[in-house]
């Protein structure tokens, strides 16, 4: 049977060319306890809105936020896309970056603490960079049943490079923002959080 409860016969054995009386729109769905059919070519699904079709000049605002969403997401993008040419991305880069600052080997707790992450995941970031050579496990000398990690000359390279990705990639995004605005955006976003 289908996951979405569709006429396709996915999962019967039967494909939808075998009956072609099943119809990939018609979804049977339960709201309540109570099952019924829609038939999704001829009613007007629910996540549609009429200013879908109307001219830009008609349609609603979009309310900043989903601006300010919009803009945070291609920022990242663009961020993980200088980083991604020098084989990093951002989780890697603030790992790096971490260590770096902390001028000593971190436990993996610490490490996790600084990045606000859990340490399972930070366990799995340094197990990747561990294995590019960018970090390296070493023994706590105050704790045997500790490990930290370390950064090698090699990731002290990369992070120097990340870091320079960085700023190139900033100084391109604020060369896009006038300096009166640029004024006007770091004060909205200050009253924001």
């Amino acid at each position: 049977m289908c996951p979405y409860f569709c006429k396709c016969g996915y999962g019967t054995g039967r494909s939808r060319r075998a009956n072609p009386s099943n119809s990939l729109f018609s979804v049977k769905s339960v709201t309540r306890g109570v099952p019924f059919l829609r038939t999704l070519d001829t009613e007007t699904p629910s996540m549609y809105h009429t200013y879908m079709k109307q001219s830009s000049e008609k349609r609603p605002a979009k309310h900043f936020t989903f601006s300010l969403l919009e803009v945070a997401n291609s920022v990242s993008e663009k961020l993980e896309g200088g980083l991604a040419e020098l084989g990093l991305s951002m989780a890697k880069q603030s790992a790096l970056t971490a260590l770096a600052d902390a001028g000593e080997p971190l436990t993996l707790s610490d490490l996790a603490a600084r990045l606000s992450c859990v340490r399972s995941n930070i366990t799995q970031l340094v197990d990747r960079l561990e294995a590019d050579g960018l970090v390296r496990r070493v023994d706590d000398p105050a704790d045997r049943r500790s490990v930290r990690a370390e950064l090698t000359p090699s990731g002290a390279e990369k992070q120097a490079a990340g870091k320079a990705a960085i700023a190139r990639v900033q100084h391109d995004i604020a060369k896009q923002i006038s300096a009166a605005d640029l004024i006007g955006l770091e004060s909205a976003l200050g009253a924001l959080g």
